[in-house]
């Protein structure tokens, strides 16, 4: 199997567990499998606002990013609960 394969199965699969967990708190969510340049899901609430998203996938252990440089992030002091 080739890295590139491997790599698009990877944001694949990424892309459809982002789907599944918007599912699971009741939003509607389809992936684009590459076919929207700049967003590979768009998710929908109840009212019918949606927003696109923009996935990111590693197969590495060792992520090349720190998420708290371009997000938001709190995270519990007591529990690590973000």
């Amino acid at each position: 199997m080739s890295t590139g394969y491997r790599n698009n199965l990877a944001k694949q699969i990424a892309e459809h567990l982002v789907c599944a967990e918007l599912g699971r708190r009741d939003y509607v969510a389809t992936p684009f499998s590459g076919n929207v340049p700049n967003y590979d899901v768009l998710v929908a609430d109840d009212s019918g606002r949606a927003l696109p998203i923009q996935v990111k996938a590693s197969r590495s252990t060792n992520w090349q990013s720190n998420a708290r440089h371009w997000m938001d992030i709190e995270l519990d002091s007591q529990t690590g609960v973000q």
